[in-house]
Formats: structure tokens, C-alpha cells, sequence
């Protein structure tokens, strides 16, 4: 039996990734973590790639080792990989999610606060809070 599991990273997007490229992937993340009950988000924003997964450790740890050698991004910088005793994104906007919009950021903002976040999550809220600069977006 697995377990309930939270992974966070920040990536560089490589320089020879299109704005197509990274619409392509994003969809195509979203598609594959729905797939795999995976729930959380993705953010591409300045360069930068920031995502968020949860789900059963055992799937969490297989997508995550083919993330970090991912040649469309590089400088993966790990935040969070640890056991979690609830999902902080199970009910956003029905599953995983990408962001790629200011209305989605204004979004989550408002879904991370009323969600009452708390506890072990504190820090990857923190992380994430540069990504939610709506002037960056």
C-alpha cells in the first residue's frame, strides 16, 4: 500500500522551448496527472516552471524521476517530498491544473485561502507565493 504524497519543484524552462512548446506541455501534463490521479498544478511564469503533485507516493515518485531528466527544462530545485496527510489541491478547479492565466492565479489565491492551508504545507505555500505575483504573470 502506498501513501498520500506532496512533491513540489522549480525548474528553468530551456531556452529553446516555444510559447508552443510550453502550451503543448502544460496541456499535456495536465492530461497525464488527471489520467494518473494525480492532483496539484503547474505554472509557467518569467522562464520558470513551477509545479506541485499529489497523489500515491509509489505514481509520484515514477513521474517525478521523468521530470528531473526532462531535457525541456533544467535547475530542478526541489522544495517538497515528503508524506502528507491530506491533498491542499484535491478540490481545485477538478483535479490537476494548469495556470496560465492571471484570472487562474487570482483563482488559487483566493482557493489556497479559503482552504485554510496549514501545518506541513506552510513552506510549500511560501514557495509558491512568487509565482502568484500577479505583476510577473
Amino acid at each position: 500500500m502506498t501513501s498520500l504524497h506532496t512533491i513540489s519543484y522549480i525548474s528553468r524552462a530551456s531556452e529553446s522551448l516555444s510559447e508552443a512548446d510550453i502550451i503543448a506541455l502544460l496541456k499535456l501534463s495536465t492530461l497525464t496527472n488527471n489520467q494518473n490521479g494525480i492532483t496539484g498544478i503547474l505554472i509557467h511564469s518569467c522562464g520558470n516552471f513551477l509545479q506541485v503533485l499529489e497523489g500515491q507516493e509509489d505514481a509520484l515518485i515514477a513521474v517525478y524521476e521523468k521530470i528531473k531528466v526532462d531535457e525541456r527544462h533544467d535547475t530542478v530545485f526541489e522544495i517538497y517530498n515528503c508524506s502528507s496527510e491530506y491533498h491542499v489541491f484535491n478540490n481545485y478547479n477538478a483535479r490537476f491544473s494548469l495556470l496560465d492565466s492571471k484570472t487562474d492565479l487570482i483563482a488559487l489565491k483566493n482557493y489556497l485561502r479559503r482552504s485554510g492551508y496549514s501545518g506541513d504545507h506552510n513552506e510549500m505555500i511560501q514557495k509558491l507565493e512568487p509565482f502568484l505575483d500577479l505583476n510577473e504573470f
